[in-house]
């Protein structure tokens, strides 16, 4: 059999029978359901240190070029003992050492410099980083003074156990499905959350979009970015606040870092599904469950995600630093960093690090565990100086406790390698933890569930920046003919997860408001951004924007402007002669640092136009937008988009248009429970940049308003999508929607629709009956050209579906 598409895409919808036995009557409710994306893409030892294998920080020079001199603190012996062994081995270690005091010692440094000591000190002490970073002296001599005074062993508040009412339902509502999903969204769409990447500040602003959806319809919380100037982090990091209603001042916090990183290089791909996806997975469930069961805290409760740390604990110092010199009034700091990995070797459950940490908080942890997950085994441990973001509130003055994953270290972090695969591809280690913040929260900050519950808001759709794209000003004597608002379709040869094509014709010329497309091929190229126009166009100017240095600053590049660090180097601008692709006059560029280029030629006659990107900085090519100017007393001639033409490498899609997700109608008489909005939580066997599994499950049928999952595995079967239920559901259909072709136009596609291009053409559509995978009945679908297969069967009870494509 002939298979006319290379990847597969599916959109789902399960119609869904609930059965109620009211007297003996029978209530259908009905359910339509939708699927979506995922990527498919020596023993360890147990240490006295439980973060001594955690790698060290990225050492290439594209990383350094943001980062001023700076001072660090770090602990004198380890600092000896590098110099000594670096000294042996004939290599040059001559930093400049600005003071020695009681065991610490301050240091003077570039980048370079630091992220040096901080790959010896892996090699050494096999830990992370081990140094905090300061913008000043000042601050650095400061910190050295806060950790020799702080006290271990003060307690700000009275620690007791009596709110199991309202946390023991709090407990029963922890899914692991949604931290599992979570922990995959930042780990595969943000493959890279470098603090100075602008994937980076991609990720911090789906954290917040996630954390403002969650919190909907709750006036008593609010989500913020704590911005932290561009030359220490241009990853914000973002604080999730709930206004105490007894003792508003009196604070606790719920932390854990954001960032990523790859010891190889600042470009590699770093998942950190472990370090610290989990982490912040764990508390991003904690806070559905706070607003699903209406807790409201009497002391106010801030969750917060860190920026940096990966660099010295950056995000959690400017923190930290700031409510001290506020007199913010923190009784206690909580710390999620590595939640997820547990060695088979070691039937510890949590560690609790015991050095820089709060002895009477940590006593508090045991007691919590003991009371609320009796069957877990408890066990100390250390991780030295500065190893996460604790050590910045304990040396502030602050209660801080650290529970972390084991006393066994997962060997992959730091690298590609630290992928949701090292957990077995579940998060069941990552619920204990959240279950601990529930219970910390729950009674150090007390509180009640109330009867009333949140009022229903829209879903907040994430958007590269909490700033609103704005509408376009058009040009009183020209019309930008690319814009999406005027008919423009973009595609691109690849692309990354939050780097659509589209985003490059939204009119938005900055980054930080609207971001940019992104190549997903480090190093690789060409890469290729095209624009389809709205029929036959004669434009006369071609603009192409780069990423400024400053690109987390919104405002618009002026014409004169240049890079450094992300821009496009040389490319070619071209148009279709309706035969072949040609280059505009002067639009081959070679040589470039202009973040603006401005062509201006001669009116030519074109239904598109691209940009060949030959060579770009720091490995990706990245452009904000591509513009296409006709003067407006131009007569363009209409001629029909052309319906591509399957080869053996298909036309790149164009990425969706980044519109609001509409509401899906329900179905009377059904409910969809596969919905996201349901409960539906989605994975897959593999998923391509911009593919994600969740995307089939967001209740739009069509691919050109939301796109579709999309495997990662060319001509390699079977490849699967799944669909967990939030809990055991009776359904009695299942619809499965391919891509019809013509993909671009943004309408439902009908039942009695065929396709030819980019279908499913053999696929198993199955339940789990508890124990296995079950077909449905005519659920074995071969030699299929139908954009729409609806089954229909005989009632069936389960927890999950999926669909197996062959």
């Amino acid at each position: 059999m002939t298979r006319l598409s290379v990847y597969r895409r599916l959109n789902l919808q399960f119609f869904v029978i609930a059965i109620l036995l009211i007297s003996v009557s029978l209530f259908i409710f009905g359910a339509i359901v939708s699927f979506a994306e995922s990527n498919k893409d020596s023993q360890n030892q147990p240490n006295s240190s439980v973060l001594s294998n955690r790698t060290s920080e990225n050492t290439d020079d594209e990383s350094a070029k943001s980062f001023a001199n700076r001072w660090i603190t770090v602990d004198e012996n380890e600092f000896n003992h590098i110099q000594s062994v670096t000294q042996s081995k004939g290599e040059n270690f001559d930093l400049e050492i600005v003071e020695k005091r009681s065991g610490l010692t301050v240091i003077k440094v570039n980048e370079m410099q630091a992220l040096n000591l901080s790959r010896k000190m892996h090699d050494e002490f096999h830990k992370c980083g081990g140094f905090m970073s300061h913008e000043t002296l000042a601050a650095a001599l400061l910190s050295i003074d806060e950790t020799l005074q702080a006290d271990s062993n003060q307690q700000l508040a009275e620690y007791t156990i009596n709110n199991q009412t309202n946390v023991n339902p709090m407990l029963s509502e922890t899914k692991e499905t949604q931290i599992r999903e979570t922990i995959i969204r930042l780990s595969t769409d943000f493959p890279n959350r470098r603090y100075n990447q602008p994937s980076g500040l991609d990720s911090a602003n789906w954290i917040k979009n996630k954390w403002t959806e969650l919190a909907a319809g709750r006036s008593d919380i609010t989500v913020e970015s704590f911005n932290h100037p561009t030359t220490t982090s241009p990853q914000p990091s973002i604080i999730l606040t709930v206004q105490g209603t007894a003792f508003p001042n009196e604070v606790v916090v719920l932390g854990g870092h954001q960032d990523s990183i790859n010891a190889g290089g600042a470009t590699l791909n770093a998942p950190g599904a472990d370090d610290d996806a989990s982490g912040i997975a764990s508390l991003t469930e904690a806070i559905r469950i706070m607003a699903v069961k209406n807790f409201r805290p009497q002391r106010t409760v801030k969750f917060m995600a860190y920026a940096a740390e990966e660099v010295g604990l950056v995000g959690s110092n400017a923190i930290a630093a700031d409510f001290k010199a506020r007199g913010v009034n923190v009784v206690g700091v909580l710390q999620l960093d590595m939640t997820n990995y547990k060695s088979g070797n070691s039937p510890v459950d949590i560690a609790i690090v015991t050095d820089l940490t709060n002895a009477a908080q940590n006593q508090f942890l045991r007691d919590l565990i003991a009371a609320y997950q009796p069957t877990l085994l408890v066990a100390n441990s250390t991780c030295g100086y500065g190893c996460s973001d604790h050590a910045s509130w304990s040396n502030k003055g602050f209660p801080a406790s650290f529970p972390f994953e084991g006393i066994y270290s997962n060997q992959t972090i730091h690298t590609a390698n630290d992928t949701l695969e090292q957990s077995e591809n579940t998060a069941n280690h990552a619920v204990k933890f959240t279950n601990l913040a529930l219970s910390y929260l729950g009674e150090l900050a007390k509180g009640t569930l109330s009867s009333t519950p949140p009022t229903p808001t829209p879903t907040v759709m994430p958007t590269p920046s909490s700033t609103p794209t704005p509408t376009p000003t058009p040009n009183t004597s020209k019309t930008n003919v690319a814009l999406a608002t005027n008919g423009g379709v973009a595609s691109a040869s690849s692309q990354q997860s939050g780097g659509a094509p589209g985003i490059a014709i939204d009119g938005v010329k900055n980054w930080a408001t609207s971001g940019a497309w992104k190549d997903a091929t480090a190093n690789i190229y060409p890469d290729i951004l095209q624009v389809d126009f709205n029929g036959g166009k004669t434009i006369n100017e071609i603009d192409v924007f780069a990423v400024k240095d400053d690109f987390s600053n919104p405002v618009d590049p002026t014409e004169v402007e240049t890079f450094n660090y992300y821009g496009i180097t040389s490319f070619d601008v071209q148009y279709w002669n309706n035969s072949s692709w040609t280059t505009v006059p002067n639009g081959s560029v070679v040589g470039n640092n202009k973040v603006v280029t401005k062509l201006v030629f001669s009116p030519i006659t074109t239904t598109k136009i691209r940009v060949v990107v030959n060579n770009a900085q720091a490995g990706y090519s990245r452009i904000v937008e591509l513009q296409a100017w006709t003067d407006t007393t131009v007569t363009s001639t209409p001629t029909p988009t052309p319906i591509p033409t399957p080869t053996s490498t298909p036309t790149p899609m164009p990425t969706p248009v980044n519109t609001p997700t509409p509401s899906p109608t329900p179905t009377s008489g059904k409910t969809n429970v596969a919905l996201t909005s349901n409960g539906g939580i989605a994975s897959a066997s593999t998923q391509s940049n911009g593919g994600a599994a969740g995307i089939a499950i967001d209740g739009i049928k069509n691919w050109a308003t939301s796109g579709a999952w999309k495997d990662a595995t060319p001509n390699s079967y079977p490849d699967w999508l799944q669909v967990d239920f939030n809990g055991s559901q009776t359904i009695n259909e299942i619809d499965v929607y391919g891509v019809k072709d013509d993909y671009s136009n943004p309408v439902d596609p009908t039942e009695s629709e065929t396709f030819n291009y980019y279908g499913l053409t053999g696929f198993d559509v199955q339940y789990w009956n508890g124990s296995g995978w079950m077909t449905v009945a005519n659920g074995s679908v071969i030699n299929n050209n139908k954009v729409i297969t609806k089954i229909v069967f005989p009632a069936v009870t389960t927890t999950k579906v999926s669909v197996v494509v062959n």
